[in-house]
C-alpha cells in the first residue's frame, strides 16, 4: 500500500524550469501592458500620419529582414548568370586588323637612268641618249588585314602574336620626284614612262639589298609590342612566321619573348 501512495504521488518541477516560465509569463505581461499603452496615443494620431508611420515600419521591418536572411538568399541579380562573356582574343583580333597596313620601315633613294637608243637625228650617226634622274621612298611592313586566330592567342595577361613576314608595300614616286636630266633625240611619252616604271623597280630592289625588311621586322616587334602592353598585357610574345604556326595556349615556347 506504501509503494502505491508513493507513485500516485505528482513529481514536482525543477525550480529553475518554474522560474524561467514565471519569467516568460511576466515579460509577455509587461509587453501587452505596454502595446495597450500605446493606443490611445494610436488612436490620436490622424489618418495619414498612421499610414505613413505603417509604411515606414514595414520597409524597418522588410530591412531587417534581409539583413537577417542575406547571407541564405539566392543571387537575385537576373543578369548574372546571363553574363556575356567576350573573347578576348576576338577582341585583340578586331584590334590588329583595323591597323591594316603597319609601315614599319622607309627608304629614300633616287635613281640615275641613262639610255640609249638608234639615233633617229639627221645629220649625224649618234644614238639617242636620255638621262633622268628619278627620287623616291620604299614602305615596308606588315600587313595585318587578314591576320586570324592561328597567329594570336590571349590567356590571362599573356598574349602570344605570331606575324607575317613583312613585305614591301609599294614605291612612292611623285611627277615632282622626275627630272629629265638631259635629252638628245626623239622621246616619246610611252618610252619616258617606262624608264621611270623600270626606275621603280630599281628602287625596290636597292631598298631590299639595303635591308629594308630586317628593319620593318623588328621595328614591327617593337610597334605591336608597345601596343600590347598599352592594352593591359604584362607579358607579350612576339615571333615573325611566314608559315601559319600553332600558337600556344599556355606554354611560353616557340615565340620570341618581348616585355
Amino acid at each position: 500500500m506504501e509503494e502505491q501512495k508513493q507513485t500516485k504521488q505528482p513529481v514536482d518541477e525543477h525550480p529553475q524550469q518554474l522560474s524561467s516560465k514565471a519569467q516568460d509569463g511576466k515579460t509577455h505581461a509587461r509587453w501587452i501592458q505596454w502595446l495597450r499603452s500605446l493606443r490611445p496615443l494610436w488612436l490620436g494620431l490622424s489618418r495619414t500620419m498612421r499610414r505613413v508611420l505603417t509604411v515606414v515600419a514595414a520597409v524597418v521591418a522588410l530591412f531587417v529582414l534581409f539583413l537577417l536572411f542575406k547571407p541564405t538568399l539566392p543571387n537575385l541579380n537576373p543578369f548574372k548568370h546571363h553574363e556575356v562573356e567576350i573573347d578576348d582574343t576576338e577582341m585583340l583580333l578586331v584590334e590588329i586588323r583595323e591597323i591594316k597596313e603597319l609601315t614599319t620601315a622607309g627608304f629614300f633613294d633616287e635613281m640615275v637612268m641613262h639610255y640609249t637608243k638608234e639615233g633617229t637625228r639627221l645629220l649625224t650617226s649618234a644614238p639617242d641618249e636620255i638621262v633622268i634622274v628619278v627620287k623616291g621612298k620604299v614602305r615596308a611592313g606588315f600587313d595585318l588585314s587578314g591576320i586570324d586566330s592561328t597567329r594570336v592567342r590571349c590567356h590571362g595577361d599573356s598574349v602570344w602574336v605570331v606575324l607575317p613576314e613583312p613585305e614591301v608595300f609599294d614605291v612612292l614616286v611623285n611627277p615632282s620626284d622626275i627630272r629629265i636630266f638631259a635629252q638628245d633625240g626623239k622621246w616619246s611619252h610611252q618610252q619616258v614612262t617606262k624608264i621611270e616604271k623600270e626606275a621603280s623597280k630599281r628602287l625596290r630592289q636597292r631598298a631590299i639589298d639595303s635591308g629594308i625588311l630586317d628593319k620593318a621586322s623588328h621595328a614591327g616587334v617593337s610597334h605591336i609590342s608597345e601596343m600590347l602592353h598599352s592594352l593591359g598585357y604584362t607579358e607579350v610574345y612576339i615571333s615573325v612566321q611566314k608559315s601559319v604556326p600553332v600558337v600556344p595556349t599556355e606554354t611560353k615556347t616557340g615565340t620570341v619573348m618581348s616585355k
